[in-house]
């Protein structure tokens, strides 16, 4: 019995630390039966990647990477290309008349062919864009290959500039007075399945136009139970501080502001309480970095919070 073809997904590049919620979400779909296939950018180069601290379960997912765009490594590329031009001439040749009949220039349109020739010869039953934006240069490839279309919505992807988290979710938000993005509106017509982490981002999609299905999409199951293990977890002794570890990207969606000011809070009412002391880890990067490093300075807590 011929196996079903699996479900591919368009990421840009494989997740990074604090993207914990897409490893789970692959691992999930796994539990349930499901076979998956990643499309990435080109293959990672740098230590950062989460690759190399996942190599288990990134060797269990069946990932394919893109080809270079740029250099020496392009040139190299170029067999590699041909043969796979040879594998998806047609679909190849459908997405390029796709680009050209949006009005996409001549070597723009010949780019984003040479960046989907990974995804093209590969027969998947599903492509699910794992963010919004990751849409605006590939949303002919699931015409191309005849197959449907899901999008992610996970908030703070799409959020419009005059929003922020709260304002999403509040029911009062004057939707009717904010234009819808224009760069979006392109991908309505073709009716994408949304998948939506909650209802607030369903009433953003309903006024940015969007009119195909819509789903509720986390949590998709139960998440495994983790693993047994021998190892006890040891309360501190008198004085001693209690470590914290945050793994996150620096930026304000992530609300880490908020953890640094509970932990000045903590270290008033410490010697106040028998509470222990605590010390914060904080692992990541992002364009908030010297902020929250600011924002630990003027609450003194050099000793406490580590970058």
């Amino acid at each position: 019995m011929k196996a079903p073809n699996p479900i591919g997904y368009i990421i840009f590049a494989p997740p990074a630390y604090s993207e914990t919620f897409l490893w789970q979400e692959w691992a999930l779909w796994q539990a349930q039966g499901f076979d998956l296939q990643l499309f990435a950018g080109p293959a990672p180069q740098g230590a950062h990647h989460s690759t190399l601290h996942h190599p288990q379960l990134y060797k269990a997912l069946k990932v394919t990477h893109a080809l270079p765009v740029k250099g020496l490594a392009a040139w190299r590329a170029l067999p590699r290309a041909l043969s796979l031009l040879a594998r998806c001439w047609p679909r190849a040749r459908r997405l390029y008349r796709l680009e050209r009949q949006q009005g996409t220039p001549l070597w723009r349109a010949l780019k984003r062919v040479w960046f989907a020739l990974h995804i093209l010869p590969v027969q998947v039953k599903q492509l699910v864009f794992v963010y919004l934006p990751a849409t605006l240069q590939r949303a002919q490839v699931a015409r191309a290959m005849q197959v449907p279309m899901a999008i992610c919505l996970r908030g703070f992807d799409v959020l419009p500039p005059q929003l922020n988290a709260q304002a999403l979710h509040n029911p009062a938000t004057p939707w009717q007075h904010m234009a819808p993005l224009p760069q979006y509106q392109t991908l309505w017509p073709q009716k994408p399945l949304l998948l939506l982490r909650n209802r607030a981002l369903a009433r953003w999609a309903h006024h940015q136009g969007a009119t195909g299905p819509m789903a509720l999409w986390w949590p998709i199951g139960k998440a495994p139970a983790p693993a047994q293990t021998q190892a006890r977890h040891q309360q501190p002794g008198v004085g001693q501080p209690l470590a914290l570890l945050c793994v996150a990207r620096l930026h304000w969606v992530k609300g880490l502001h908020h953890l640094i000011e509970a932990l000045a809070l903590w270290q008033k009412q410490q010697p106040l309480q028998t509470w222990p002391p605590l010390k914060l880890t904080l692992v990541g990067q992002g364009p908030q970095a010297q902020t929250l490093q600011a924002q630990v300075q003027a609450a003194g807590l050099q000793n406490q919070v580590t970058f």
